[in-house]
């Protein structure tokens, strides 16, 4: 899982290829009873949430030559620290596309509302979880909207009193 993780770390489109295969080995996964795994596990998810929801550079290089170009031909190393035009940059941008969000929409009904409403039956006395299942419970909610805090809307509404207004 902590392999997974790290593999999960690419562009969006990558991850629609997969997106079976990844919801059926969280699904296994995200409530195995090992604390390091299911923590792994939510850092899976929270991985393929962020690479789904958010807009980053996928390449940023400055120079416009090709990176196959022999050492003979040009040090790239000369490159570093070189400074440009911002006109004459070529970074490829990466944001989310319908796909992509509406893969991330299942993952939340998938495995957000679940969590949530097992949260609230505990909080009903209609459930009763012991102190490792809660926290872990509470981490998966924790990393879900983490994931998905750039695709959320905004809260409108007043400042909550006692929260300082620098933070």
């Amino acid at each position: 899982l902590q392999l997974l993780s790290y593999l999960i770390g690419s562009d969006g489109t990558a991850l629609l290829i997969h997106s079976d295969k990844l919801i059926s080995c969280l699904k296994r996964c995200i409530h195995i009873k090992s604390k390091t795994g299911s923590k792994h596990a939510a850092t899976c998810l929270y991985s393929i949430l962020h690479c789904l929801t958010q807009t980053y550079p996928l390449e940023s290089r400055i120079t416009s030559l090709p990176l196959d170009l022999p050492p003979k031909d040009h040090l790239y190393i000369r490159d570093w620290g070189v400074s440009c035009k911002i006109e004459e940059t070529n970074i490829k941008w990466h944001t989310p596309s319908f796909d992509e969000l509406k893969l991330v929409d299942k993952l939340l009904e998938d495995f957000l509302r679940p969590e949530i409403q097992i949260l609230q039956d505990f909080m009903d006395s209609k459930k009763t979880l012991d102190r490792d299942s809660l926290c872990q419970s509470l981490e998966l909610v924790d990393m879900i909207l983490k994931g998905v805090s750039n695709y959320l809307p905004q809260i409108e509404g007043p400042m909550v009193a006692g929260v300082a207004d620098s933070v």
